[in-house]
């Protein structure tokens, strides 16, 4: 199991089925998830009732009693291919019921069910356009925490908003790009003056395409080297988003923003 990390982290406050790998000083995380997932296939949908923040598709789910004078952190949610920006409002309470505001926007491929996303040509300069005026409608709507803004999603989408993050590092807090390959980009840290401090987690799996586990250890050493928070985690299958993902989701964000507080 350790062979899949580098020789230079070492074991750390291992308990249970939870272990993690740190180097001396270093905030990034590696961890090793291991046991049976267990998969959501009827969550509770948010009721929210809330109208149009914007004219781009998009879909906002409310943490429940909603309270307009904190400032929540945002989810922005990139749904998975074959599906569209409701499907926000089935992952947001998996994530946490009460902790964030949510917002699902449409993939820019429509599909002969759903959509999907593409960042080649002007693919990623159209999704930026898309996500900024959400982000402009979430923010002149509800109370949204400027610097706890964060992009996730599962699979090709996961790819989709750390491309993001990478490109637009102003926007956003971080991306999580779970169980997903890392982005083929030729300068990957061009916003290197940018990067620092922003938090990215790396998911993969165990029955990933060979040497992507390794792929996401690497990657992640690279944009630690930025001065980016860099966390990983490794689950059994890849098969399906599941509920430990979305909590480790939620533990993610929450411990960076505890992080930040103690700063």
């Amino acid at each position: 199991m350790s062979q899949r990390f580098p020789n230079e982290y070492r074991p750390e406050d291992s308990t249970n089925q939870t272990f993690s790998w740190k180097r001396p000083g270093d905030d990034g995380e590696f961890c090793y998830f291991d046991g049976p997932d267990t998969r959501f296939e009827e969550a509770e949908e948010l009721v929210t009732f809330v109208t149009p923040v914007c004219e781009t598709e998009h879909s906002v789910a409310l943490p429940d009693g909603y309270v307009p004078g904190y400032a929540y952190p945002l989810v922005l949610w990139l749904h998975q291919a074959g599906e569209d920006e409701n499907e926000i409002d089935f992952i947001l309470p998996q994530i946490s019921e009460r902790n964030y505001l949510g917002a699902g926007v449409r993939g820019n491929v429509t599909l002969p069910r759903g959509y999907d996303w593409s960042t080649s040509g002007d693919g990623l300069a159209d999704i930026q356009q898309r996500l900024a005026e959400v982000l402009a409608g979430m923010q002149g709507t509800y109370n949204v925490h400027p610097d706890r803004i964060f992009l996730a999603g599962f699979g090709q989408a996961g790819s989709v908003a750390l491309e993001l993050l990478l490109s637009r590092p102003d926007l956003y807090k971080g991306a999580a790009a779970i169980c997903s390959s890392y982005p083929k980009l030729a300068h990957p840290l061009m916003k290197f003056r940018l990067l620092h401090g922003r938090q990215v987690l790396l998911a993969a799996a165990n029955d990933s395409p060979q040497g992507l586990v390794a792929e996401t250890v690497a990657q992640g050493r690279i944009l630690y080297t930025a001065g980016m928070q860099v966390a990983s985690r490794v689950y059994q299958s890849s098969a399906g988003l599941t509920e430990r993902m979305l909590r480790d989701l939620d533990h993610w964000i929450m411990s960076g923003i505890s992080t930040a507080i103690r700063a």
